[in-house]
């Protein structure tokens, strides 16, 4: 795709966005909303926009590394600003937020070797083996520095650095992928930039060094599979390992998703379909073993749990379950009349994502399928798992738990601005769909 169309792309989605903005601010918020956040609403898209626009026409790496290396410094660190000057609190006095906990922990247990720490951490309750990835994070900075205000600041700095080499990371998996370099350079820069990662930096939140882990555990296993180095299998193995410190659900998709790459190639690239096809229906039928061995956790009680978080959010029923399967493909939504604690921050990037990102990605995906394109097969795998398993925990208008995905997907959005051309007709359609999805969301 051309720099004409991506810049018309990029200008649609600013207009819209300030519609959104002067339409809640006509029509009424449904919450009240502090001025500061408003601002930063505001502020956060603004450099957003302008960030892209200049990586369209300067897709230099080293250009778009900077870019987002300023960028996230200078958002995160005045966001950080801005919640102590206007709640007194570093967090942003935002009620069930993890990083409470984390600092709980790191406090507790400061004190302790390593080994102990991980003992206790364990025993503590409703504690598991994928809370120790951030809490250790968090437990080794305030052990090294000793005081948590300057521990805090030093863990802003080191989401700053896992986001920019994951950033780098992205571009090195389309050249891999032999994406053009142009259009490579101006999809990390939509990842790297991407709001949300900056917004839960200054939150204290695990995802940018969660997203590291995944982003190098799929890059990894495109370099093995290209150079069949020990060096690059090893650090697979490692870095998808360290992912179920996160989460274990995502690992165990990795595991899959390594698998399934290391069997994949030119010869059974259309059998191999036959082959999910049976997995898929041995995964269901084994599903409840499989969550209860990896997890320690009932099916029964993930259904009781999806169901509440449906009935709290969006309602049960037939309209429940819509919204959460149009928002599990095409989700999740920006909020413009809520604040949902920090979410309208970030929702510049999930306009983007909702009115064009999750189209690109959908038009890759079929055209992955068409041409059986066996080396994106590892990349779609994660994604339609991802789906599901939003679907199935009723996570489906988090972005916390989009996130985990976002590397795969902006690989096959970078795949389809490369090689699909997606006519008019189609674009601009579902952009107005999504406007309407949209703004029904924004008025519930």
């Amino acid at each position: 795709m051309g720099s004409d169309k991506l810049n018309t792309i990029l200008n649609t989605w600013g207009i819209l966005f300030f519609v959104g903005v002067f339409a809640a601010a006509f029509i009424g918020y449904k919450e009240v909303i502090p001025d500061y956040m408003l601002v930063m609403h505001v502020v956060i898209a603004l450099l957003y926009y302008m960030g892209l626009k200049y990586c369209v026409n300067h897709t230099n790496i080293t250009t778009v590394l900077s870019i987002t290396l300023i960028y996230f410094t200078f958002i995160s660190f005045l966001l950080r600003y801005l919640f102590w000057e206007y709640t007194g609190d570093p967090f942003a006095d935002t009620i069930g937020c993890d990083s409470y906990r984390y600092e709980r922990y790191a406090l507790q247990l400061k004190d302790y070797d390593f080994i102990d720490y991980i003992r206790r951490v364990l025993k503590l309750p409703a504690s598991k083996i994928d809370d120790l990835g951030y809490t250790s994070v968090v437990y080794l900075t305030t052990k090294w520095f000793g005081d948590i205000g300057v521990a805090r600041n030093v863990i802003l700095v080191i989401n700053v650095f896992a986001i920019t080499v994951s950033t780098y990371l992205i571009y090195k998996l389309c050249i891999l992928l032999n994406i053009s370099r142009n259009i490579a350079s101006f999809s990390a820069a939509v990842y790297g930039m991407f709001p949300f990662f900056v917004v839960f930096s200054a939150m204290g939140l695990k995802e940018n060094i969660f997203c590291l882990m995944i982003t190098a555990s799929l890059y990894y296993m495109y370099k093995y599979k290209n150079d069949k180095r020990f060096s690059s299998l090893l650090a697979a193995v490692v870095f998808i390992a360290s992912t179920y410190l996160f989460r274990f659900a995502v690992c165990l998709m990795l595991c899959v998703v390594f698998i399934a790459s290391l069997y994949v190639n030119e010869h059974n690239r259309k059998s191999v379909w036959i082959v999910v096809l049976v997995a898929c229906a041995i995964g269901v039928a084994f599903l409840e073993v499989i969550i209860y061995n990896f997890s320690n956790i009932e099916m029964e009680y993930i259904y009781v749990t999806a169901e509440k978080r449906m009935e709290e959010s969006v309602g049960l029923g037939t309209t429940g379950w819509l919204i959460e399967s149009v928002a599990a493909a095409f989700g999740p939504f920006p909020n413009f009349t809520y604040a949902v604690q920090y979410g309208i921050y970030h929702s510049a990037g999930l306009l983007l994502k909702s009115i064009f990102l999750n189209l690109f990605a959908c038009a890759g995906i079929v055209y992955v399928i068409k041409r059986f394109d066996y080396r994106y097969y590892p990349l779609v795998l994660y994604l339609i798992m991802g789906i599901f398993m939003l679907l199935g925990t009723g996570f489906s208008l988090d972005m916390r738990f989009h996130v985990t995905f976002f590397p795969a997907l902006m690989v096959l959005v970078a795949y389809a601005l490369d090689t699909v051309k997606i006519r008019n007709v189609i674009l601009w359609g579902y952009c107005a769909c999504m406007c309407v999805v949209i703004a029904l969301y924004n008025l519930r």
